[in-house]
């Protein structure tokens, strides 16, 4: 099995990466999609989710993946 692993870029630094997100919701706090806590962050779809659990979800589609899961 040969599963190859992206890394979410968490960064927003546009002049690295043009297509960057800025993952700060600039001051405000929103209940995380995933967990529900409160979060200063959002996922690259806008979304409010801490860092952890964007990770974590995203570790766990690689993994049913490469089973061969949807």
């Amino acid at each position: 099995m040969n599963v190859t692993l992206s890394l979410l870029d968490w960064s927003g630094d546009k002049r690295r990466n043009p297509k960057a997100v800025n993952h700060w919701l600039h001051g405000r706090r929103l209940p995380c999609r995933i967990c529900s806590e409160l979060t200063f962050l959002c996922d690259t779809n806008g979304d409010p989710c801490h860092k952890v659990c964007a990770e974590a979800q995203y570790g766990l589609q690689i993994e049913r993946s490469s089973l061969g899961l949807s």
